[in-house]
């Protein structure tokens, strides 16, 4: 009862202030300034910071200028809490009053803040009005919006209690607000200028860990890390015991109280320093963003612990005139190398470099060159402005990962066929798969002894120089070696994969009873099996071939598993071309491309760790596959199939190219989605349970009937891990397409990605199926109503703050006139 009665006493005082501060016309002009400048920024003037340019339904940009904007408004508020006392000399009486000098500080801290957070509530408009032009409406994540908000306040409440410490220190208005602009100016980024001097580099983490914004970079983003809240109630505790100090000042006439102060004083320092040092090792964050967006993956997690020096990366993605989806990029990609900060600290540097910063030609080029060959790759984005006029711009959406002199060259942007390059969609999936890209690219470099995977040889498979290229992707990852089973059991048992591309010949039981007990012990295999044998040769000679049923001897094996490749030729609509010569009314042969059903265009469905955000896939001559019953402990997931438009025939089947020349017969494609990859997961039961076997098979070895958790993934075509090797005997890139001179990465990306996946103890594909709503404003509504927009959320705050001072001047003329 005595602390109630003893602190409501600063209720008056608290009442004074904020009566005080509506009652001055200062305090109203302050904040419509304030509200001004922000709505201008936000919705008028052109720039990064605009809501309507930047298209995005968020209000990130509130929380980037609402710190510097801060910088003036705060110290505005809080110059005339302790100065206008001193100078009018009412500071005296104030000391009368049944009130301790922590008391004095806390009113006056509470009515600075209470009148801060005043000037916050009408930027709720602009949440109204993003939510209003969402698309679809209310397309807003509204956790995040909420998590910011908080951290805004937290560094407000930093801000208050310098401009009350500020305050205290002199009774010039003008200069408590310029040393209340100073201080925090210097304590939210002056830490950070400070760090990087190069002389500071052995405690430069300690240094920036000192000021605002290292902490509010997390938290305005919605992430609520316990050692980022314990630092801001940290700095605000200091001002205020500093605020306290000052108005003891004036009893401090003994040496010995003097003394007790200071010993004071650095125990409050050294308790605050020993709390946040403590705090420091625990890590408890709460990302309230709605798909946890700043949460990296234990995958990550653990990779990312097994560092032991520095990984330094040079993101290729800054300008001022960088196109706003990759400004977008950009952001999302500091945010997610700071969370690895967080998680490693010092051990991650990176630094963003304009490639196209120079204005001479000549080195802008050579710089290109250079990152071209380190393997990023450029775009020409197209941007249009108000006035219609198209921008281009050569864009580098990579980076370059650097670790114990190794380098490795990153390209975020994902080519999804169904969008644009720069398109929104194509740029949020590439902001979705940024985390797994980094991750496999720190995976290569640190990967000390790589783990082995083989391609089978002995029954017709594909040769060393028809998968050449495949093989040299897989190297980064593995050691690739190739060989024949000979019957000998046990040789696959060190290969964390073995890969059976395009046999032609048939399987001995005794190399099936090898595959299979390999599988049985927890091998993984990526079957890549044709339904159809096709003499490409004959079809240079003749426009017809017979396809044939191929007979590896492998249908029972695959069937046990839980699959069927159907022996025939699947045709689909959706198809590349083939080049076929003509001759031309001038009497000179060329080459005419004509859609070749055989050569079917396959797009992925985005389901599954492997086939999400994979380009266009090109497959020649492929055959249609059924899931079939097997053990219930098998789980089956189609990987690929076919468009709408789809047929398949039985073998034998005639192929005639003149078919070419004819118009597509549509009714005849009447099958959708036929599959032609299928992944399969489980406990698998042997082929060779229960059988009787001829003893040479298994000779002293027992049979295992049924496997420890395994993967394997059937697709039934070769064509698609097959490079071509032209006239000169070099292969081409896996995808190229002779043709049409155009390179299908699709098929690339699957072969690395099922092998990874298979090959993936860790859990790292996983991350591929993280998923980030994309947040867009309605363009349509923008177009049509932007004026209305700008002025609505320029004018309508503004109109807030003058209604409600004209309000309180009228309810305060009442009471006064009452009286």
């Amino acid at each position: 009862m005595c602390l109630s009665i003893k602190y409501s006493f600063m209720l008056p005082l608290l009442r004074k202030e904020i009566n005080s501060f509506f009652s001055s016309l200062t305090g109203y002009v302050v904040i419509i300034v304030f509200l001004l400048a922000t709505g201008l920024f936000l919705w008028v003037f052109p720039g990064q910071f605009n809501i309507i340019d930047n298209g995005y339904a968020s209000l990130d940009a509130l929380f980037i200028i609402a710190p510097w904007v801060f910088l003036f408004l705060v110290p505005a508020v809080s110059m005339r809490l302790f100065a206008d006392e001193k100078k009018s000399g009412t500071i005296e009486f104030l000391f009368t009053q049944p009130l301790t000098e922590m008391q004095i500080v806390l009113a006056k801290y509470f009515a600075g803040l209470v009148l801060v957070l005043f000037s916050l509530i009408p930027s709720l408009i602009y949440l109204f009005s993003v939510y209003q032009l969402g698309s679809p409406l209310g397309n807003v994540d509204m956790a995040a919006v909420l998590g910011s908000y908080i951290g805004l306040f937290l560094l407000a409440a930093i801000y208050v209690s310098i401009g009350v410490f500020s305050s205290s220190l002199t009774e010039n208005q003008i200069v408590a607000f310029l040393i209340a602009l100073l201080l925090s100016f210097f304590i939210y980024i002056g830490f950070e200028l400070i760090s990087g001097l190069s002389f500071l580099n052995p405690v430069s983490g300690i240094i920036l860990n000192l000021g605002i914004n290292e902490h509010y970079k997390s938290i305005s983003r919605g992430v609520l890390d316990i050692r980022n809240v314990v630092y801001f109630i940290s700095v605000i505790a200091v001002f205020i015991y500093l605020t306290k100090m000052v108005l003891e000042s004036r009893k401090l006439i003994k040496k010995t109280i003097i003394k007790q102060k200071i010993v004071q004083l650095t125990f409050i320092f050294v308790a605050i320093i020993l709390v946040n040092y403590v705090v420091s090792f625990v890590f408890y964050r709460v990302d309230m963003t709605s798909e946890g967006r700043y949460t990296i993956s234990e995958q990550s997690k653990n990779l990312l612990k097994n560092l032991d020096d520095e990984l330094y990366v040079k993101i290729y993605l800054d300008g001022d005139d960088l196109p706003i989806g990759f400004k977008r990029m950009k952001r999302s990609l500091a945010d997610l190398l700071d969370e690895f900060k967080v998680h490693v600290g010092s051990e991650i540097n990176y630094h963003f470099i304009n490639p196209s910063e120079s204005p001479d030609k000549n080195i802008r080029f050579s710089l290109y060159k250079q990152l071209f060959e380190k393997g990023l790759v450029p775009i020409e984005s197209n941007e249009t402005t108000e006035e219609g006029k198209t921008m281009q711009k050569m864009v580098f959406p990579g980076l370059i990962v650097v670790y114990k002199g190794k380098e490795m060259g990153v390209n975020l942007l994902k080519n999804n066929p169904r969008y644009k390059p720069d398109g929104e969609e194509n740029i949020n999936n590439s902001v979705q798969s940024m985390e797994y890209e980094l991750t496999n690219a720190i995976r290569k470099l640190t990967k000390g002894e790589k783990p082995e995977i083989a391609f089978l040889e002995g029954h017709g498979e594909l040769s060393e120089y028809q998968v050449l290229d495949i093989t040299n992707t897989l190297s980064e990852y593995y050691e690739v070696k190739r060989g024949v089973i000979g019957g000998t059991y046990g040789i696959l048992d060190n290969f964390k994969a073995v890969i059976i591309a395009g046999p032609s010949l048939k399987f001995s039981e005794n190399d099936k009873f090898v595959i299979d007990q390999y599988l049985m012990k927890g091998g993984k295999i990526l079957w890549l099996i044709d339904g159809a044998n096709i003499n490409m040769d004959s079809l240079k000679y003749s426009p017809r071939t017979i396809a044939m049923p191929s007979d590896l001897k492998l249908e029972d094996q695959l069937f046990r598993y839980g699959v069927r490749i159907n022996p025939g030729l699947l045709q689909d609509a959706q198809c590349a071309k083939i080049g076929m010569a003509r001759r031309g009314a001038d009497g000179q042969s060329k080459i005419n491309l004509y859609p070749w059903t055989y050569y079917p265009v396959v797009l992925s469905d985005n389901t599954n760790e492997i086939n999400k955000y994979l380009d266009v896939i090109r497959l020649e001559f492929p055959s249609s596959l059924d899931t079939v019953s097997s053990s219930p402990d098998v789980r089956k997931t189609i990987l690929l199939h076919s468009s709408a438009k789809a047929k398949f025939d039985y073998a034998p089947v005639e192929i005639d190219l003149m078919q070419v020349q004819n118009k597509m017969d549509e009714h005849l494609f009447n099958q959708a989605d036929v599959p032609v990859a299928v992944l399969l997961e489980g406990e698998f039961e042997s082929n060779f349970k229960n059988r009787f076997l001829d003893p040479n098979i298994t000779k002293a070895y027992e049979v295992i009937s049924k496997s420890k958790a395994t993967r394997m993934i059937v697709i039934s075509s070769s064509s698609v891990i097959r490079n071509e090797i032209s006239a000169k005997g070099e292969s081409y890139p896996l995808g190229f397409d002779i043709n049409t001179r155009k390179t299908f990465k699709g098929n690339k990306q699957l072969i690395t990605n099922s092998i990874n996946y298979l090959c993936d103890d860790e859990g790292l594909m996983s991350i591929r199926l993280r998923e980030i709503k994309l947040r867009l404003l309605d363009k349509s509504k923008i177009t049509s109503d932007k004026i209305f927009w700008q002025t609505t959320n320029t004018l309508i705050p503004i109109l807030f703050v003058i209604l409600f001072g004209l309000g309180a001047g009228y309810i305060r003329k009442r009471k006064y006139t009452r009286n």
